[in-house]
């Protein structure tokens, strides 16, 4: 047993942090396979039993090395030389001489390192950081890229301590990475300070704008490519405060608000030459009116799924250009599903040139129009019964009400006259136009007249009873066909526009 009073015998092998920071002490395979083979077995034996010495804290001298091995102390030197020339050690210059292992995995040989800032010297000033802190810390690497640069020490130590502690990396590859670019333009502290400055107004940037993102899984830090993202945009022009409502509008209408999702904004806006804030806040706002509004029309043409960005794009900023307000663009949808057939935007766009044509634009002109067709479904539907028919209203029987109603002039009373004589027909306002028609032409006008004409007419009813379902139309199509049959002039009768 040791006696108390003896003094704590000195190491001369260690294992340096470079070493530890591996989280390792086994011999790697590397060594096995690369270094073993080629070496002198003095040289690896002389290797081996330094590092299990200094991997176990078992303090050697190079005096108690040589005894264990049965080697002199030159024989010693010269060994752990040659792995110095390899680059797994540094053997110090002076007697008493250390040797500090070195990681296999980031082996600089000797006449390279001798290019080089001393490695003890940046070991030893990197030593006042908190590279503990970060996985895998490689000073050789490091060593590298300021030899390269020729970037001075303190400013090595200012851009490391500013990754680390105010960044807040902890992994090397990143750190490697942000170091590189900053080594590639500044050298001194100065430059430094200046590189920092600008740099803290971009991670600064990046940092709001991913708050207002308001994505719970967004790490805050930017990483590479969201910092080389934002440098897009501001060579197209944008800043924090101009991407600021970019960055509300994807929290608020994407699923996974990120701003990747808000490149494909920014690229739109860039596109139209919207660069301020308050006309990119403007144009966000007016583009989440008009997708709202977009969905509306198409749920009242009837569709509940579909690409809202032909609506968007190519109808909605055209039908409000013509003066139709939001409530009556969705009405004017209403009316276009349920009275003229229509469910397509497209249809529906030319329905409403036609409405421009007719001067119909105003929200009372529009509300007066849907409470029309209101109105005459509810005559065109008695027509119908008193026809003894089925038949459901098509919107050819409502254009051709409005013929007989206000080209002819004829009251709902005459074409209830009429309609006696056309009982069981398919298409019965077909047959009463067809009657009217001829009789309108002879110039009838009244009531009197028109009952005076039609006394004359033959009963066009159908004689045997027929099934209810036959009654009910095929399509608008069939109707229009049996129309022409009759009345080849039908164009001149009705606008036949929104039927091809």
């Amino acid at each position: 047993m040791a006696k108390k009073d003896q003094k704590r015998k000195t190491s001369s092998v260690s294992l340096s942090v470079e070493y530890l920071e591996k989280g390792t002490t086994q011999v790697e395979n590397k060594f096995l396979e690369q270094y073993l083979p080629l070496a002198n077995p003095l040289h690896s034996q002389v290797y081996l039993y330094g590092l299990y010495n200094a991997s176990n804290n078992i303090p050697k001298s190079f005096d108690d090395i040589a005894k264990d091995l049965n080697l002199t102390e030159e024989e010693v030197l010269a060994s752990f030389k040659f792995w110095e020339n390899e680059g797994l050690v540094i053997v110090s210059q002076t007697r008493p001489y250390t040797v500090s292992y070195l990681s296999v995995y980031n082996a600089i040989p000797l006449e390279v390192r001798q290019g080089l800032y001393d490695y003890s010297e940046l070991s030893q000033e990197l030593s006042t950081l908190s590279i503990s802190k970060v996985k895998g810390f490689d000073i050789a690497e490091i060593q590298k890229v300021v030899t390269a640069k020729g970037i001075e020490i303190p400013a090595v130590k200012q851009i490391l301590n500013y990754l680390i502690t105010f960044r807040k990396f902890t992994s090397f590859p990143a750190i490697l990475r942000e170091f590189k670019k900053y080594a590639a333009e500044a050298k001194t502290c100065e430059e430094v300070n200046e590189l920092i400055s600008k740099n803290q107004l971009t991670v600064g940037a990046i940092i709001e704008i991913k708050k207002n993102l308001l994505y719970k899984n967004t790490e805050l830090e930017p990483d590479a490519r969201e910092l080389k993202l934002f440098e897009k945009w501001q060579k197209l022009g944008y800043d924090q405060n101009s991407l600021m409502p970019v960055a509300t509008y994807v929290s608020k209408h994407f699923p996974s608000p990120t701003m990747f999702v808000m490149d494909s904004i920014v690229e739109e806006l860039a596109d139209k030459k919207i660069l301020t804030a308050m006309n990119v806040n403007t144009y966000l706002v007016e583009k989440e009116q008009f997708r709202k509004l977009a969905i509306e029309v198409n749920k009242n043409l009837g569709n509940f799924e579909g690409d809202l960005t032909a609506i968007i794009e190519n109808y909605i900023s055209k039908w409000l250009d013509l003066g139709y307000t939001p409530d009556s663009i969705k009405t004017i949808a209403s009316i276009c599903y349920k009275y003229k057939e229509i469910n397509s935007p497209q249809k529906m766009d030319q329905y409403i040139d036609i409405l421009n044509e007719d001067n119909i634009t105003s929200e009372e002109d529009v509300k007066k129009l849907l409470q029309t067709f209101e109105e005459n479904d509810v005559a065109i539907r008695e027509i119908i019964k008193s026809a003894s028919s089925q038949h459901l209203i098509s919107s050819f029987d409502r254009d051709l009400y409005i013929y007989a109603t206000k080209t002819l002039n004829y009251s709902d009373e005459i074409l209830m006259l009429a309609a006696e004589k056309v009982k069981g027909k398919v298409y019965p306002i077909n047959e009463i136009i067809k009657i009217l028609q001829p009789i309108y032409d002879e110039g009838a006008r009244t009531v009197d007249e028109v009952k005076k004409s039609l006394s004359k007419v033959k009963d066009k009813k159908v004689k045997t009873k027929l099934d209810p379902n036959t009654h009910i139309i095929g399509s608008k199509d069939e109707q229009i066909k049996d129309f022409e049959k009759a009345l080849p002039n039908i164009s001149s009768i009705v606008d036949l526009r929104l039927f091809d």
